[in-house]
């Protein structure tokens, strides 16, 4: 399975980019007064002006941003703050060095008890596992993982790190739930799904006339002609027989209904 799209794109920009902050909050959050830097620990504006930056943001959302992402105006707050001219900053997104921002990201978590998230990424790894099997929607489950970040003091990373991994937790689901499905279904139990699968409303080839049986199930004919309720009461003996076939086998299933639900949902909205 490919990475599932879990926010849209707009949705996304807003997950990685900082919010717009008040002055209020600027005052509060770009700040030497708390964490464990003073300002004769800096012998360079550059890392004085990132460190400021990166340990606001942290404060604020619990997670690191990347140097492009930084708010401009935030920018020019803490240069302005420190006597600094702010006119590099605004214009080169390079300025911030990558060894530089590991060391202050070290130090910022260490100064808040904050674990970094790759030294915790199996233990959400596995949190992740534990919300898809409870079929929530993929958008809860991403919402209930930041939730679990929280409280458990772990580095929030960027969306698609949190995507990855619901993805590949879906992944490691699907392939558990298709191995247990395919030992407990007989080679004449497979034939029987793959027939209905293929079924088509009246004898003959599928066509825009004779559609599969199973897209009309989907979308249940409202008519209340009496052909039509013939039909209609005809397709669900059949889905009623495939349900008595099946039941034990449900019955022996580890899948929980709430999950039978979801995979539901999904055959319906395809």
């Amino acid at each position: 399975m490919s990475h599932i799209k879990i926010l849209k794109s707009h949705e996304i920009s807003h997950f990685d980019v900082p919010k717009l902050l008040t002055p209020e909050e600027r005052i509060q959050l770009f700040t030497l007064e708390t964490g464990s830097k003073k300002i004769d620990d800096f012998t360079k504006n550059d890392s004085l002006v990132g460190y400021l930056l990166l340990k606001g943001y942290f404060i604020s959302n619990n997670r690191f941003f990347k140097p492009r992402s930084f708010q401009k105006e935030d920018i020019k707050f803490c240069c302005d703050r420190y006597s600094i001219n702010s006119e590099k900053y605004l214009a080169n997104k390079d300025w911030y060095k990558e060894s530089t921002i590991r060391l202050h990201k070290s130090d910022i978590l260490d100064y808040f008890n904050f674990k970094p998230f790759q030294s915790q990424r199996t233990e959400v790894f596995n949190e992740a596992i534990q919300l898809v099997r409870k079929a929530i929607r993929p958008k809860k489950v991403l919402l209930s993982l930041i939730r679990y970040l929280y409280e458990n003091r772990i580095e929030i990373p960027e969306y698609g790190v949190l995507n990855g991994l619901i993805t590949d937790a879906l992944n490691l689901l699907e392939e558990s739930i298709t191995t247990e499905l395919m030992g407990l279904l007989s080679e004449k139990d497979k034939e029987l799904l793959d027939e209905f699968i293929t079924m088509t409303v009246h004898p003959g080839d599928a066509s825009t006339h004779n559609p599969y049986l199973l897209t009309t199930l989907k979308r249940p004919n409202q008519d209340t002609s009496p052909n039509k309720i013939k039909d209609s009461i005809q397709e669900f003996k059949i889905v009623a027989d495939m349900f008595k076939r099946f039941e034990p086998i449900l019955g022996d299933f580890s899948i929980s209904q709430a999950l039978v639900n979801y995979y539901a949902g999904c055959v319906i909205i395809a």
